[in-house]
Parts: C-alpha cells; sequence; structure tokens
C-alpha cells in the first residue's frame, strides 16, 4: 500500500510540476496551451499593453482562460457574453434583497489598485467561466477613486453583460492605511498597498451608502487566483455559525509570521506557534456576523500593537498576521482543493522539503522531476502537488505568470 501510495504521489508530483518554473527555464502548464501573450488563441492579454500609466487602463480577456489540459471539468470551456444571457424568455423576477441584489446572487470580491489587470480580469473571467450558474454572479472590485470608473470600462469592454460594481471611500482608504505597520516586511509593493487590508471592510465597502444593506454573505478573492471549480458550491455551504471559511495550509505555521516568544511576553499566550496557518486570499465571510463580531476593529487592534511593538510582533507579511491573531480557532475549515497555495513559488524551503520527503520524495525523487537541489536543504522550484484536483490555483509566489518578462528580477 505505501509503495502504491508513492508511485501515485510521485505521478501526481510529476504532472503538476509544470505548474511551477523548472530553474526559471519553463513556462506554467496552462501557458502551455497557448494561454502566452501573443499567442494566435486563447491570449491572456495583449503583449502591447501599457500598465504603468494611470489613470487609463487597458486589458484584453481572451475567449478562454483555462487550459485546453483542464477544460473537460468546467461547465463552459470559454467565456462568451452568452454564459450570463442565455436568449431564454423572461421569467418571473426574483425576491430582491435591499440594495437591489438578486436575492440568490453571488458575490464575489476583489480588491486592488495595481494599474495591471491582467490577473484580475483572468481572475474574474476564470469564475465566470467555472461556474455552473454564472448569471448568479456579481463582482466587486474594490480601488481607489481615481482608478474605479476607467478600471470599470477596461474591464465591461472585454467582459460584457458581466455584473460589476466598483467601490471606493476616501475615508476608508485613510482608515486602512493609518493601520499599516511602520516597517514593511516584504520586497512585494503590493502587499504595502492599503488595499491589502480592504478584505477587512468587506461590509463598508458594499454597502450602497451609510445605513444601507449590504448582502448576508460573499467571498474575497485575491487578484493571483484562477478558479476551477463552481463557486457557487463554496458560496451556498453551511458555516455552522463561523464568521469565516478558509483553507488551512499545514505547509506554513504561525512561526513563518509571527513572533511568538515577543507575543507571549506581551500576555498573549494562548497562540501556538506550531499551528497550522489559514490563507487569507480566499475566504467566504458572514458579513452580518463579521460587523456583529467587530473583526475588523480587532484586526486593527493587532496592526496598531504592531506599529507600537519593539521589537515587532510579526516579521513577515502584511495582512496575513493580523488575520491570523484575529481568527485563530475562529473559522470553518475548507477542503484544500479551494485554495492550491504556492503556484509561481521559485523555492522551496528546508523545512517544506522535510515535509514531502515524510511522503516519499526524497532528493532523488525531486531531482528526477526536474527540481534543482540548492544549498541549504532547498529545492528549487517549489513542487505544487495539489493543482490535479485544485477548484483554485493562487499563484502567491513571487513569479507571477502576466509578469513573466521579469521572472529573474523577481526571483
Amino acid at each position: 500500500m505505501r509503495v502504491r501510495s508513492f508511485f501515485c504521489c510521485r505521478a501526481v508530483l510529476a504532472l503538476t510540476l509544470s505548474c511551477v518554473l523548472l530553474t526559471g527555464q519553463f513556462l506554467l502548464w496552462y501557458w502551455k496551451h497557448d494561454i502566452l501573450d501573443g499567442a494566435t488563441d486563447g491570449v491572456l492579454v495583449s503583449s502591447a499593453i501599457p500598465v504603468t500609466e494611470q489613470p487609463t487602463l487597458h486589458v484584453q480577456v481572451p475567449a478562454a482562460v483555462i487550459p485546453v489540459s483542464i477544460q473537460g471539468r468546467h461547465p463552459h470551456s470559454t467565456y462568451s457574453p452568452d454564459i450570463l444571457s442565455d436568449g431564454a424568455a423572461p421569467q418571473e423576477p426574483k425576491a430582491r434583497i435591499e440594495g437591489g441584489w438578486q436575492a440568490d446572487s453571488i458575490h464575489v470580491c476583489f480588491s486592488t489598485d495595481d494599474h495591471d489587470l491582467r490577473p484580475l480580469a483572468a481572475a474574474i473571467n476564470s469564475t465566470v467561466t467555472a461556474a455552473r450558474e454564472p448569471k448568479r454572479l456579481v463582482f466587486h472590485v474594490i480601488t481607489s477613486e481615481a482608478l474605479a470608473s476607467t478600471m470599470r470600462v477596461a474591464l465591461q469592454a472585454q467582459l460584457p453583460k458581466l455584473q460589476l460594481e466598483m467601490h471606493h471611500d476616501k475615508v476608508l482608504e485613510q482608515r486602512m492605511r493609518d493601520v499599516l505597520p511602520k516597517k514593511i516586511y516584504t520586497n512585494r509593493a503590493i502587499l504595502s498597498t492599503p488595499f491589502n487590508l480592504a478584505a477587512f471592510y468587506l461590509p463598508e465597502f458594499l454597502a450602497k451608502g451609510r445605513g444601507m444593506e449590504y448582502p448576508s454573505r460573499a467571498i474575497y478573492l485575491d487578484t493571483d487566483v484562477l478558479l476551477l471549480g463552481d463557486i457557487g458550491q463554496l458560496y451556498d455551504m453551511d458555516l455552522k455559525g463561523k464568521v469565516v471559511a478558509a483553507v488551512k495550509e499545514c505547509s506554513q505555521t504561525f512561526n513563518e509570521y509571527i513572533n511568538i516568544d515577543v507575543l507571549h511576553s506581551q500576555g498573549f499566550t494562548k497562540f501556538d506557534g506550531s499551528s497550522c496557518i489559514f490563507n487569507r486570499g480566499m475566504f467566504l465571510v458572514d458579513l452580518r456576523l463579521w460587523k456583529q463580531m467587530r473583526v475588523a476593529e480587532e484586526i486593527e487592534g493587532w496592526m496598531r500593537r504592531q506599529q507600537k511593538s519593539d521589537p515587532p510582533l510579526y516579521h513577515s507579511g502584511v495582512s496575513q498576521p493580523p488575520w491570523l491573531l484575529a481568527l485563530d480557532g475562529r473559522y470553518a475549515q475548507l477542503s484544500a482543493d479551494w485554495n492550491c497555495v504556492g503556484a509561481g513559488r521559485h523555492l522551496m524551503k528546508q523545512s517544506e522539503a522535510k515535509e514531502f520527503r515524510k511522503l516519499g520524495f526524497d532528493q532523488k525523487v525531486l531531482k528526477g522531476l526536474g527540481a534543482k537541489n540548492l544549498p541549504g536543504g532547498k529545492f528549487q522550484p517549489f513542487p505544487l502537488t495539489c493543482s490535479a484536483q485544485a477548484k483554485m490555483l493562487h499563484f502567491n509566489g513571487r513569479l507571477k505568470p502576466w509578469r513573466q518578462s521579469s521572472w529573474q528580477q523577481d526571483k
């Protein structure tokens, strides 16, 4: 049984290693199916798109962003406006909630002030493509006031009939900016923007105005994801009284982010540094319970402690550490296929390599699959073992597929 399991895992790893870089020479597998810039079919985005000018934004979304090899997993293999408007006879209007949304709408939220819309457009397109009931989808994009109108025009020009709402609020933006750490422990500029914290303020952003209604629940997604599964299945799940549902990720622990000794010295002794994290890049949230429990205020409290603490409470990340501290033990666990993390990572740390060896992947196996052994027990790249059954691929590594031209400098 152990031998059979080993070779099964080896086969999966052999398949999924092609999802990541092999020493920077190879491409992600879904890019091997004409999803590259300049490909003649299924172009992800025009290679001539200006991504640094503002406020002008341009984006071109293909007929399909889903790889040929996995299109069979979707009810729709390509995006078409007809997915959202099937031409059927008009039906009796469904009940509406205050705010004007259909009662059965699926609210999907993103936040970005990035001028490069390629990841956002691909994330939206893949969500629509994979959905069994795409007409239920309502997309919310939280951004700056300066970008909101041009971002809407650019997205809807390529994704017509999309239910899209743009949200901006200068007061909330300043509130987020005020709690940003004085020192950012990352060289990824996108993590240091206040909009990296917008996921914590969804009720405020989604409300039509002060005191107006907002959806009872929503799904938040980072922009560096591709949906392969039906998001409606996730949206309709029973939260069983929990405020959020997220994926438990044991390849990383609290110690990766939190200075546990410092935390304990300040009286917060309930936290265990060896606890698995739960990734903030995708979660389902009960928005009313979130407001009732004042989770945003609790997260702000942790961020203010970080601003004042010397030495710091956490040494990595911006939004992930306060999320972990505020919601530890208070989330419902999603199956791992809803957040297949690690795509685009160029290194496997020594601690992670040890976990792989426990599964039967010794150095010989990894080398045979094309992984490069580096000093200190590290491997390049990070072998992704979850993509074969993934419902969402999360490109949370530095080597983003839409930034292929800068992969060498992003390492």
